[in-house]
């Protein structure tokens, strides 16, 4: 990349680092983990200390963005004192301390993740569009409920980004981004079987066919790891197939607070099937691939939530693949406004390969 390109670069992480600071720090000040974002409390033993061994399963294995969150707290000891919600924690032992670094680093995904979302688009997009591509991540409705909570989602999404920008490439890297997947979210590793399942129905290419065997051998090395290393009895019952063929049987949660929850969560989605739907009253032509795969991304993130008990956090599990349906909707209005691919950009008309 050339010097103006690094500059722009730079440039473009302050502004994005700018826009979610709001965010970051009404989170910081006013937010508290319950309910919301419960699952601190297991992640907090690895926050602190990394002690693998005192934290349920599959927590225990997201172990990636966790270890920094551990640098930032133990080597870095990052902190910034002021009044804020959790102050009630700490008067049962929980460290703000160890929340800030844990929110702070999350700040940080987020602002990388639309960097990486921008250095995608910018393949095929204005830079106006990859910029707006990036702002839209941040603007998003998980990113501040979900991604700058305490939680392990800013860093499986800043992943999950990256993925799809070797993917975009061709690059073999991506298979590297997969492996650390194993250790950090394995849900992930599904979404990306996935997706290199139905681009190599479309292509036939051996790429994809590369990423599918490397997807699937993160899949049973995370489980086999579960079942093994990383195993605890609770929560055993979110992967036993007689229970989870029972959750899909007899639902335990009301069907309009799944389907509210479930809109809420997807303006992002909205906006995307918004710009098909204007496309096809204007009678243009989208591509049905990618809602395909948009379709069946979302099925499974249903199914997976009702057979692991998950109740309404489909929405919020969904919003791991915000990135994908980003650069999708980019992608459909790349023909309304116009390509405009730099030098330095290979041509290549698919966010997903």
């Amino acid at each position: 990349m050339q010097k103006i390109g690094k500059l722009r670069l730079l440039g473009l992480s302050g502004i994005f680092l700018l826009l979610s600071f709001p965010s970051f720090y009404y989170v910081y000040k006013f937010a508290n983990p319950e309910p919301i974002a419960h699952d601190f409390f297991q992640y907090y033993r690895l926050y602190k200390d990394f002690d693998i061994g005192n934290v349920n399963s599959p927590f225990n294995m997201r172990l990636v963005g966790a270890f920094v969150v551990y640098i930032f707290y133990n080597v870095f000891n990052l902190h910034y004192e002021t009044a804020t919600a959790f102050d009630v924690w700490t008067k049962v032992g929980f460290l703000k301390q160890v929340f800030f670094c844990a929110v702070f680093f999350n700040y940080i995904c987020v602002a990388a993740t639309s960097v990486v979302i921008y250095l995608t688009a910018i393949r095929f997009a204005t830079h106006l569009l990859a910029i707006l591509a990036g702002c839209a991540y941040i603007l998003g409705f998980g990113t501040i409920f979900y991604c700058l909570m305490p939680l392990t989602e800013a860093a499986s999404i800043l992943l999950f980004s990256i993925f799809l920008y070797q993917y975009c490439r061709r690059n073999r890297v991506a298979l590297f981004i997969v492996a650390m997947l194993v250790f950090q979210r394995e849900f992930l590793l599904l979404a990306i079987a996935l997706l290199a399942i139905t681009d190599l129905m479309r292509s036939r290419s051996r790429y994809e066919a590369i990423i599918l065997g490397g997807s699937a051998v993160g899949l049973i090395a995370n489980l086999v790891l579960r079942e093994t290393v990383f195993y605890t009895p609770a929560l055993q019952s979110q992967i036993g197939l007689w229970e989870s063929w029972q959750r899909l049987v007899h639902w335990d949660f009301s069907i309009g607070a799944y389907v509210r929850q479930t809109m809420l969560t997807m303006n992002i989605v909205l906006i995307y099937l918004a710009i098909l739907v204007w496309k096809s009253w204007k009678g243009q032509q989208w591509d049905r691939h990618h809602f395909f795969q948009v379709f069946l991304l979302f099925l499974l993130v249903n199914f997976l939530s009702i057979a692991g008990g998950h109740g309404t956090n489909n929405g919020r599990y969904f919003y791991m693949l915000v990135p994908l349906v980003i650069l999708f909707a980019v992608q459909e209005l790349v023909p309304v406004v116009g390509p405009a691919i730099p030098p330095e950009a290979e041509s290549r008309p698919s966010a997903s390969g």
